[in-house]
């Protein structure tokens, strides 16, 4: 099992700046529990992760989102993204 530095590391959006669509690489999708996008202000917008192992944005005002990924495990991991419409 990797530790929760190294899947911080390894975990990577793309593409960022995102407009319709974000793919989630370096952990294996059956780890996602929840995605949940943060806005500067603090509110939460809960997102689902596509079978493809896509994530969509698409509904996203544009600005800047703290992505949390939290895992079956427990684990969390936060990644900034950028949404541009």
């Amino acid at each position: 099992m990797k530790k929760k530095e190294d899947l911080k590391r390894e975990v990577i959006l793309h593409p960022n700046p995102a407009t319709d669509e974000v793919r989630i690489s370096g952990m294996a999708r059956m780890e996602v529990a929840t995605i949940v996008a943060w806005t500067r202000s603090g509110h939460a917008i809960s997102l689902r992760e596509k079978q493809n192992g896509t994530v969509d944005v698409s509904h996203l005002k544009r600005g800047l989102y703290s992505l949390v990924i939290t895992c079956w495990d427990g684990s969390m991991i936060s990644k900034r993204i950028s949404i541009r419409k």
